[in-house]
């Protein structure tokens, strides 16, 4: 339970500090809810799923905000994230591109990563 409670407030501190520094949105085009696949999509739960919304990017056990936009073109993306989970806090870059409703994200040194559009995330 104090786990629990310890990352609530991280993740609240790190969004109420993003809020503070004036935080850059992510653009409409990248936010939704993204997965591996439509069957992915389907399911209840899936630790390859990620929400971005226009203040925040959400994986299976982190979360994060936007520090820069390091690049931005049509359909292409280059972020630095201020990230939270599991007890830690850290900062990483990330690029990201759509296309056909599919998304690539590529983090420093590793393989790119493709997902599928499941559904738009409704504008407030």
């Amino acid at each position: 339970m104090r786990v629990l409670v310890f990352l609530i407030s991280l993740v609240l501190s790190s969004l109420s500090c993003a809020k503070e520094q004036n935080i850059t949105e992510f653009p409409s085009l990248y936010q939704g809810v993204w997965d591996v696949s439509q069957e992915s999509c389907s399911k209840k739960w899936s630790d390859t799923r990620l929400t971005i919304t226009a203040s925040a990017i959400e994986y299976w056990e982190s979360s994060g905000v936007i520090l820069k936009i390091l690049s931005d073109s049509p359909n292409y993306l280059r972020v630095q994230l201020s990230m939270v989970g599991e007890g830690e806090g850290w900062i990483k870059d990330a690029k990201y591109t759509v296309k056909d409703s599919k998304l690539t994200e590529t983090l420093d040194k590793y393989e790119p990563f493709r997902r599928v559009l499941c559904e738009r995330i409704p504008k407030n």
